[in-house]
């Protein structure tokens, strides 16, 4: 009976969600400390999750939504770049908490935009790129929507290139490529390579074109050959990672605490960046603080859901699910060397995209129970003529 799967479906989600919600505040380091935003965040993200379940067209909406907002920050990025006395004397003192941070980034030509740090900004417009590469279709009645979605797109890969930021941009484009091919698996065996080929010179040759005016462009890839070169790359981000396993081994089973890392951090005797830093590795991270019970659940629940959601791609192309999937992937890619579960920018988009996939299964489980009561109907119908 599909609606009784659908039923425990629906408790699944919770009874799942209330695991990940106990795991998360249980001894949580943002509470005991007495700071509220981060945790609240959290319990209000799964919340939407929830809520949004059953509304019909709010996928939609809030895709539309997001572009808005994605113009918004490539138009803000874009004029922060090109009139830099504007960012200076009008953007700059917006953020005065952030004052040295931004200006060593202004100095370096790492745009951050209208945002208090080029991370965030990188963050926000690799949302829009992704939304982009799954939501536009080429309408041939329709020219100027379409040159108008080309040149958004173009713009939100200028903007994003203009950050510096490397992992948004590697791990960003990897996660679209393999989401891609999921999509298109049963076609590679027909696709015409020559087609492909040219289409990504031509966009190596515009992009070198481009790179002739614009130097800044390559930013994302001076910066990782330069870490290569010097051998510096991880080098910064070693003693967190160190600490945070030392830490790990003193509670190796249930951790510290979720969100305990940066005050763990604090406390500790060594040379410090800022006064509270999260780990760059959510991994390690999420070691350190929930132990080898609650990243094994963490883990397995992520499993699951991308396995899910690769099978379902694969029976029926669907624009949310690739949303989804090319963010999820993202995430546990740029998790690496980032904070991606610890980032209220990140969180907020990633609760949303996660909001699609558990509405679009949900779906997917009554469109059967649909075909069904209509050839009952039919039957029916035939039975009484």
């Amino acid at each position: 009976n599909v609606l009784f799967n659908i039923k425990k479906y629906y408790k699944t989600i919770l009874i799942v969600s209330l695991l990940v919600l106990f795991v998360i505040l249980f001894r949580n380091g943002d509470i005991l400390h007495g700071h509220f935003g981060m945790p609240f965040f959290t319990v209000f993200l799964f919340v939407i999750i929830l809520l949004l379940q059953g509304h019909k067209n709010w996928e939609r909406i809030a895709l539309n939504v997001m572009l808005i907002f994605i113009i918004e920050h490539v138009l803000g990025t874009l004029i922060c770049y090109v009139f830099r006395g504007f960012y200076f004397n009008n953007i700059l003192p917006l953020f005065p908490d952030f004052t040295n941070e931004l200006l060593y980034e202004f100095e370096h030509y790492q745009a951050a935009g209208i945002t208090q740090h080029y991370s965030t900004n990188a963050a926000y417009l690799l949302v829009g790129i992704i939304v982009q590469c799954f939501t536009f279709k080429f309408n041939k009645n329709d020219i100027k929507n379409n040159i108008f979605r080309y040149i958004l797109f173009l713009l939100t890969i200028v903007a994003l290139l203009l950050t510096g930021k490397r992992a948004q941009v590697l791990f960003g484009l990897i996660s679209i490529i393999i989401v891609v091919f999921i999509n298109n698996a049963k076609k590679i065996k027909n696709l015409n390579i020559k087609k492909y080929l040219k289409i990504i010179g031509i966009a190596i040759a515009c992009f070198i074109v481009a790179v002739l005016f614009v130097p800044s462009l390559l930013n994302p890839v001076n910066r990782t050959l330069d870490g290569i070169k010097n051998g510096d790359l991880f080098k910064s981000r070693e003693p967190l990672y160190n600490l945070a396993i030392e830490k790990f081994k003193e509670s190796p089973i249930i951790g510290n605490g979720w969100g305990s890392y940066k005050y763990l951090y604090n406390e500790s005797n060594g040379v410090k960046e800022r006064d509270y830093m999260d780990t760059h590795n959510i991994y390690l991270q999420m070691l350190c603080e929930i132990g080898i019970v609650g990243i094994i659940l963490i883990i397995y629940v992520i499993g699951s859901i991308i396995y899910k959601t690769v099978i379902l791609i694969k029976k029926r192309k669907n624009i949310y699910l690739s949303i989804f999937l090319a963010y999820q992937i993202y995430i546990l890619f740029e998790g690496i060397v980032g904070n991606a579960f610890y980032d209220i920018p990140v969180l907020v988009p990633y609760s949303v995209f996660l909001a699609m996939y558990v509405q679009e299964t949900i779906l997917l489980k009554e469109k059967p129970y649909e075909k069904r009561n209509k050839k009952r109907k039919s039957k029916r119908r035939n039975k009484r003529e």
